[in-house]
């Protein structure tokens, strides 16, 4: 039996805005990759220096200084940690037995060199202990991820595809559970790398609703939330029915998103039976863009699947209606429109930041004003695609708009 520690870093936020975008942000790939190992007999420990939401009143922790806008500007901002430091890290894995073996997740891109700094400080505590890296991050960008001596793992972990996320080695059971209907998306939106990081693989509906009744009886907790980049592509229906058939008490939320020219009137009765709170559901931008940035649906599909949801007297105020920003060609006047049609409906308006990563489309557009930041100065917090201050000025307040004031603007720029 080998003793395998598992180990969730913390991340990169430049300010208050950032926190939203980290919620539902539970370690789910390593909590499967604990299952798989449990499953062939080995021991499974989490140290987990990622805060939550119900952790984010405490202070964050100040990390560097990092470029804002186009490197030109000359613009830096304070940027911090949020969750455990590493000199929590190394006196926590201190306090423990070495294991046999490490394994280390990272999937955002920006989120890289925090990733590298856990290595480097599990090296410090236990040298010579193997340590796998693995996530999107080390798939996407293998030799930038081999600067940690680490063994990198590309790709998907095959035997632990089909686990479910193992929630008992966290020391205290979430206030809700992720779960998952997919792996994967078929689309291919010229800003994003989704569809880069394997093909589409559907879970069993029927074993996915086990496993929420599982947790439910468990745990107690009733909120289960689905992350999936596009769960209508998978038995999204199937799953619904198997919830209403069962007779689960749970509230399910869609957060990953739903694309809405997939939404049917029988889904969204399906959705309302099955105790659907709240889902994402895109609202992109103009046709013209849309269709610039590879998108299957357009502003149509979004009004006619609210008009749908509004038959059903969904309650809004649990929806999020995102669209993308921070393009070099962006008109804010139909931001700001948007933005207002959104909170008409009583959503919330969610502005999406592009992540420009090297390799795609939109990365390659605006390459004048992204070549030479690191993957870490290419936080969508940052505005890396924005050449004037005025810009981020008037997109940090577009922000605070959007979130109904809750962010002081000086926070956000």
């Amino acid at each position: 039996m080998k003793r395998i520690l598992l180990l969730n870093p913390p991340v990169l936020c430049v300010n208050q805005c950032q926190l939203e975008w980290y919620a539902f942000a539970h370690p789910t790939s390593l909590l499967k990759i604990a299952a798989f190992q449990k499953s062939i007999g080995n021991s499974v420990d989490l140290v987990d220096c990622m805060a939550y939401e119900n952790h984010w009143n405490r202070p964050l922790h100040f990390y560097k200084k990092l470029a804002i806008g186009h490197r030109d500007l000359g613009l830096g901002i304070p940027t911090y940690i949020l969750g455990r430091t590493f000199d929590w890290l190394a006196r926590e894995l201190a306090s423990r037995q070495a294991p046999d073996e490490i394994w280390i997740s990272c999937h955002l891109t920006f989120n890289s060199e925090l990733a590298h700094a856990a290595i480097a400080t599990i090296a410090a505590v236990f040298p010579g202990i193997p340590i796998v890296f693995g996530g999107n991050y080390p798939t996407l960008f293998p030799g930038d991820a081999a600067r940690s001596g680490a063994r990198v793992f590309e790709g998907r972990l095959s035997e632990a595809l089909f686990c479910f996320p193992d929630y008992s080695v966290f020391h205290a059971a979430p206030d809700y559970f992720v779960f998952q209907l997919t792996l994967g998306c078929e689309n291919d939106c010229s800003h994003c790398v989704n569809h880069r990081l394997g093909p589409v693989v559907t879970l069993d509906p029927a074993a996915v609703v086990r496993d929420i009744e599982s947790k439910r009886s468990r745990y107690g907790r009733r909120k289960f939330i689905n992350i999936d980049p596009n769960p209508s592509g998978g038995d999204l229906e199937l799953f619904l029915e198997t919830v209403i058939g069962r007779g689960l008490d749970v509230e399910l939320y869609f957060y990953g998103g739903i694309p809405p020219n997939r939404v049917t009137r029988e889904m969204v009765t399906l959705m309302k039976q099955a105790n659907v709170k709240g889902i994402t559901l895109p609202r992109e931008r103009g046709d013209a863009l849309n269709r610039k940035l590879r998108k299957k649906y357009l502003a149509g599909d979004f009004h006619q699947a609210v008009r749908l949801f509004q038959e059903q007297n969904f309650d809004f105020s649990l929806f999020h209606c995102s669209f993308p920003v921070g393009l070099r060609d962006d008109d804010l006047d139909p931001i700001r429109e948007i933005i207002g049609e959104i909170q008409g409906l009583g959503a919330v308006a969610e502005m999406a930041p592009v992540c420009f990563i090297p390799g795609t489309p939109e990365f390659e557009r605006h390459a004048d004003l992204l070549t030479g930041k690191s993957l870490e100065e290419l936080n969508w917090a940052l505005w890396p695609g924005l050449d004037s201050i005025e810009k981020i000025r008037a997109y940090s307040a577009l922000y605070c708009l959007a979130h109904h004031n809750r962010f002081h603007h000086s926070w956000a720029v």
